[in-house]
């Protein structure tokens, strides 16, 4: 198979997560060139992931990638998307498109009046963990879904990641919603771990959901779940004859049987020189078996990569497939479907 080829357009903390899978998986991706808008990010990106980088559009465009992946501010991820898209690239858009009604029926309507390549580079279905788990719900072990309680994720990734949890379709609306405001030990940022004892505000906010085909979520999320290792990810989601909490499934066979089976997770920790001290020891996943059976196995096997760069790497080959002309698999559709629930929950907690 070719290198997928794909250029970096932005510099920030999301962008660096392509550049350590190509890093990974040189064999698979190769990155033409990371476009950035000044000297001193050109430079940390050289000293640091040694790619070539630019800093104007005209040399992105000459160097005919596979696709773009447009990781800049979000508020300007519509803008440079359609602009990349105007100029013949196709286009994988890190998320949210916008978090503007507005902006994205423009959007949507340009989509509609032209044969672009495009996706939104949503990923936490994606993760080993969650693949794992949906797939093993997705098998009718606790019959249909009905009730979610979730922590793990929240706004756009945490709708995504529930539709499929739940197996739901459409929209969740808030019927409740409600932010407490608090200070918090300090443990980890994107960029560094915290050791001198001192706080930081944060928020926990409970939102009850109601779907249209009957399902109920109860989110109950704080944002430190995403790094703090005092705040772990959490979740229950109940079914008609069983319910998983946690990655534990409990749940009735044919003769109304009671079975209480976790995921079990084959994984190692891996370190790895990075500028950001933060993403040099992570877990990473090569299998996990339910009952016997193998229910996710690395489609890298022997690549260092988190769960997150996992997921997004898969993204990165589905976005290849769409570019060839087949069905995106995360579809404008989809990305307008998350970011308008979020608006919808914006709205609910008066933010």
């Amino acid at each position: 198979m070719d290198k997928i080829r794909f250029a970096v357009i932005g510099s920030g903390w999301r962008s660096l997560f392509y550049l350590r899978i190509a890093r990974a998986l040189p064999d698979i991706f190769e990155v033409v060139c990371v476009k950035v808008r000044n000297e001193e990010k050109k430079r940390f990106i050289q000293d640091n992931y040694g790619f070539d980088v630019v800093m104007s559009d005209e040399e992105v465009f000459a160097l005919r990638p596979d696709f773009c992946v447009i990781a800049v501010f979000k508020s300007e991820l519509s803008e440079v998307s359609r602009f990349y898209l105007e100029h013949g690239m196709a286009v994988l858009c890190e998320t949210p498109l916008a978090l503007d009604r507005g902006k994205l029926e423009s959007f949507g309507k340009f989509l509609s009046e032209g044969e672009y390549a495009f996706m939104t580079a949503e990923q936490y279905y994606l993760y080993p963990r969650y693949a794992a788990l949906i797939k093993v719900l997705d098998s009718g072990i606790i019959g249909r879904r009905n009730y979610l309680r979730m922590g793990i994720c929240h706004e756009y990734h945490g709708f995504s990641l529930a539709r499929r949890i739940l197996g739901s379709e459409g929209y969740f609306r808030p019927v409740f919603a409600k932010r407490q405001e608090y200070e918090i030990r300090q443990t980890y940022s994107r960029y560094e771990h915290f050791t001198d004892l001192s706080m930081k505000k944060n928020h926990r906010e409970v939102v009850y959901y109601e779907t249209d085909d009957g399902r109920v979520m109860l989110e109950d999320f704080t944002p430190e779940c995403y790094r703090s290792p005092i705040r772990p990810v959490s979740f229950n989601v109940e079914g008609e004859k069983g319910s998983c909490r946690d990655f534990v499934f409990y749940f009735l066979d044919d003769e109304n049987k009671t079975h209480t089976l976790p995921l079990e997770v084959e994984s190692r920790i891996v370190h790895r020189e990075d500028v950001n001290p933060v993403q040099q020891d992570i877990e990473v996943i090569d299998r996990i078996r339910f009952n016997g059976s193998t229910v996710f196995s690395s489609r890298f096997p022997g690549a260092v990569l988190s769960e997150d760069e996992y997921a997004i790497a898969s993204v990165m080959l589905d976005m290849k497939n769409c570019v060839d002309g087949k069905k995106a698999s995360y579809p404008f559709s989809l990305s307008y479907l998350d970011a308008d629930n979020t608006l919808l929950l914006y709205k609910a907690l008066g933010i």
